[in-house]
C-alpha cells in the first residue's frame, strides 16, 4: 500500500519499514492526587508488527526492558496478539471485489498489497491458513485512519454498500456453482464404482 502513495518503486523490505513498525503509547494511567508518587500506573500500546519485527520480536522487546529496569514491580500483560495472516492474491474473492470495484471507482483506487494493520481475521483462520478466502476492502483514505476527526466522504460510503452487495452476491454465485460440480462429479464417480461392482458381481456368479 505504501508504494501506491509514494507514487514510486521500492524494495518490500524498505516498504515493509516505510509502512510499520509502529508503536503507539495511546494510554496512560497513574496517580490520584497532584504532587504524589502514585502507588502504580499503566502504560497501554498498540504495536504493528512488520515481518522484519514480528510480534516474538515486539514481545521479547517490552520483557527486556522489564527485565533490565525491574521485574519485581513491572509486569507485561498482552490482551490481544493478533498473528499475520495471508490470501492469494489471484483468489476468486480478490478476483471477485476488482472486477466489480473497477465499475464504481477508479480503477487505480483499486489494488492487491500487504497491509499494516490488525484483522480478527486471524482468530477465525487459526493454524489453517487456507480454510476460507481473505479480504481486507473497504471505503476511506488510509492516511486519515485512527486520526482525529477521521471521516469519510458519503459518495464513497454508498459506492461501496453497492460494490460488497455486487461482489457478494457474484462470489457466492460461483462458490455454489463449484461445489455443486464437485458434488456431482462425486456423485458420477460413486456410480461408476459401484456399477463396476456390479459387473464384477455378476461375472463372479
Amino acid at each position: 500500500m505504501f508504494k501506491s502513495l509514494i507514487g514510486k518503486e521500492i524494495s518490500e523490505e524498505d516498504a515493509n519499514y516505510a509502512s510499520g513498525l509502529t508503536a503507539v503509547c495511546s494510554i496512560i494511567n497513574g496517580g490520584k492526587q497532584f504532587n504524589s508518587v502514585p502507588d502504580e500506573a499503566s502504560l497501554e500500546f498498540n504495536v504493528r508488527p512488520v515481518p522484519e519485527y514480528d510480534n516474538d520480536f515486539i514481545e521479547s522487546f517490552f520483557q527486556n526492558i522489564i527485565n533490565n529496569v525491574d521485574s519485581n514491580k513491572l509486569s507485561l500483560d498482552i490482551p490481544s496478539n493478533h498473528r499475520p495472516v495471508t490470501s492469494d492474491k489471484n483468489s476468486k474473492l480478490i478476483t471477485t471485489i476488482k472486477d466489480v470495484a473497477s465499475n464504481y471507482v477508479d480503477k487505480d483506487d483499486i489494488f492487491v498489497s500487504a497491509l499494516v494493520g490488525a484483522t480478527d481475521a486471524s482468530s477465525f483462520l487459526g493454524d489453517n491458513k487456507d480454510n476460507v478466502d481473505l479480504a481486507i476492502f473497504g471505503p476511506g483514505n488510509p492516511l486519515m485512519a485512527h486520526q482525529i476527526d477521521e471521516y469519510i466522504e458519503k459518495d464513497m460510503y454508498l459506492k461501496y454498500i453497492d460494490i460488497f452487495k455486487e461482489a457478494s452476491i457474484q462470489y457466492l454465485k460461483e462458490k455454489i456453482r463449484t461445489m455443486l460440480s464437485a458434488a456431482l462429479f462425486a456423485c458420477w464417480q460413486f456410480f461408476i464404482v459401484n456399477f463396476k461392482l456390479i459387473e464384477i458381481a455378476m461375472n463372479i456368479v
